[in-house]
C-alpha cells in the first residue's frame, strides 16, 4: 500500500521531468563532444522533418529559407537525423544532398562540375582571405591590362601620327609595370604553392598516422546512421 501512494506521489513528477526533458531535446543548441583520439571537438547538429516542417537544432527554419525540394515534401514523410560537422556540413533527404553554409541551406548535385567562372571566384575569394597582398597585385596587374587595351583601341582608332607617338610611349610604360607585377605575382604564387603542398603532405602524414582512430570514427557514424561533413 505505501508502495502505490509513493508511485502515486512522483508519477506527476516523472510526467514533469518526462516533458521538460522532451523540450530540451527538441530545443538544444548543437553539442560539443570531444574526440578523444584526434584531439579535436566534433560538433553535432540535430535535423528533424514533420508534417512537411523542417527543424535545425531545434529551431524550426521557414519555408522560404529552405530549397523548394525542402518546401514540397511528401506529406506525412518524417526524418529525425544527428549530423556531425562545424560551420558547415551536408545532409541527404529523399535522394537529395544539400549543403549547409554560412548559415544557410542549398541543394547541390554530387555530379555537377563548377565553370571556369566559378572556380575563378572562388579561387580569388580565398586568395583574398589568405594573401592579400598577392590579391592586391593581381587587382594591380588586371586593371593595367584593362588599360594597355584601351590605349591599344585608342591607337588604332586615331590618324594622328603625334597622338600614336604619344600612345606607344604611354602603352610601353605601363607594359613595362605590368611585366614587374606579373613577375612578381609568379615568383609569390609559386612560395605559396609550395607552402600548400608542404601543409597538405603534413596532412596527409597526420591521416595516416590516425588511420585507426579515423576508421573507427566513420564505423560509429554508420552505425548510428549518421551523417560526416567529410570522410
Amino acid at each position: 500500500m505505501k508502495k502505490v501512494i509513493l508511485l502515486c506521489c512522483l508519477s506527476p513528477l516523472l510526467y514533469a521531468y518526462y516533458t521538460v526533458a522532451q523540450q530540451d531535446t527538441l530545443q538544444r543548441k548543437p553539442a560539443k563532444i570531444q574526440d578523444a583520439e584526434l584531439k579535436t571537438p566534433i560538433v553535432i547538429h540535430t535535423i528533424k522533418i514533420e508534417n512537411q516542417s523542417f527543424w535545425l537544432d531545434g529551431k524550426l527554419i521557414p519555408k522560404t529559407s529552405l530549397p523548394l525540394s525542402l518546401q514540397t515534401l511528401p506529406q506525412g514523410y518524417s526524418l529525425s537525423i544527428r549530423i556531425s560537422g562545424a560551420d558547415q556540413f551536408k545532409f541527404c533527404v529523399l535522394n537529395n544532398v544539400y549543403l549547409y553554409a554560412n548559415k544557410k541551406i542549398t541543394e547541390i548535385s554530387l555530379y555537377s562540375t563548377p565553370t571556369k567562372e566559378q572556380i575563378l571566384t572562388s579561387y580569388y575569394q580565398d586568395l583574398k582571405k589568405q594573401d592579400p597582398e598577392t590579391f592586391e597585385r593581381l587587382s594591380q596587374e588586371a586593371a593595367l591590362e584593362k588599360k594597355s587595351q584601351e590605349i591599344a583601341i585608342a591607337y588604332n582608332s586615331t590618324p594622328d601620327k603625334q597622338q600614336k607617338e604619344e600612345l606607344e610611349n604611354e602603352l610601353r610604360t605601363i607594359l613595362d609595370e605590368l611585366f614587374e607585377i606579373k613577375t612578381k605575382n609568379t615568383e609569390r604564387e609559386i612560395l605559396r604553392l609550395q607552402g600548400s603542398v608542404e601543409e597538405l603532405r603534413k596532412k596527409l602524414t597526420d591521416r595516416r598516422k590516425n588511420k585507426e582512430a579515423i576508421i573507427q570514427k566513420r564505423i560509429s557514424i554508420l552505425i548510428h546512421k549518421e551523417i560526416e561533413a567529410e570522410w
